[in-house]
């Protein structure tokens, strides 16, 4: 699989032949694309090792996500603990510092976007004219949407 990934990235690559496909869907708070290229001249490097490749593709998953942060910051002029004041030689163990409400802290929330890509490299023995990189696409969503109605879910009113 090293080959192929080395093979997708090549910026000389003659991508004139590549199938490409593009989606982007936005819900569950985030906003994620998906994209699929193709090729069949891999297929005669993988043939002593995998029989049947009709062609080979990557899938590129970009996922954008905005984050809600809440940073806590001490309001200024807050008195401070007398004891904090004095410097160290002055303090002694017999008095003990004297008691300070805890401070309050202001609050400020921000919205800090994320980005996560996942790369994804397979082949499949359907030729082009039987699977397209959109029909790929689909193909991959699908298994994943199957998978995840397999796991057991509480119904819970």
């Amino acid at each position: 699989m090293r080959d192929l990934a080395l093979f997708f990235e090549d910026p000389h690559a003659d991508q004139s032949t590549w199938g490409f496909f593009s989606q982007t869907d936005k819900g569950h708070g985030r906003l994620t694309t998906r994209t699929v290229r193709t090729t069949t001249e891999m297929n005669e490097w993988f043939a002593s090792e995998w029989a049947g490749i009709a062609q080979s593709f990557q899938v590129t998953r970009t996922l954008k996500r905005k984050r809600r942060k809440v940073i806590e910051q001490a309001q200024a002029g807050e008195p401070t603990r007398a004891s904090e004041l004095e410097p160290p030689s002055q303090q002694t163990q017999a008095t003990p510092p004297p008691k300070t409400k805890p401070s309050k802290k202001a609050k400020q929330v921000i919205f800090v976007e994320e980005t996560s890509q996942q790369v994804v490299y397979g082949f499949t023995n359907l030729t082009p004219a039987q699977a397209s990189p959109e029909a790929i696409a689909s193909f991959l969503r699908n298994h994943w949407a199957i998978e995840n109605r397999l796991h057991w879910r509480r119904d819970v009113p």
